[in-house]
């Protein structure tokens, strides 16, 4: 993906159209991270993780979603703000 922001663009739009779609949030979420945009990225991760808050699976897109949330909140806590997870 050579193009991050025109590729979030165009996430958003389909999710526009299909609101909540696993491969629309997704690429949302890894387009926006790309792009350097992590308040974005965390946006469509964290409903990501709400909506596959049960899959017990190994899938690679679970997992990244895990760490890269998990990263977020570790680097939140180290800055001395409120954690998100509270």
């Amino acid at each position: 993906m050579g193009q991050p922001t025109e590729a979030q663009r165009e996430f958003e739009a389909a999710l526009k159209i299909y609101p909540g779609q696993f491969r629309g949030l997704y690429g949302a979420a890894q387009a926006a991270e790309l792009a350097g945009d992590n308040d974005g990225a965390s946006r469509y991760y964290t409903k990501l993780a709400a909506q596959t808050s049960k899959a017990r699976g190994s899938r690679n897109e679970l997992n990244h979603i895990r760490e890269f949330l998990s990263a977020q909140a570790k680097a939140v806590d180290s800055n001395g703000m409120a954690s998100v997870r509270e």
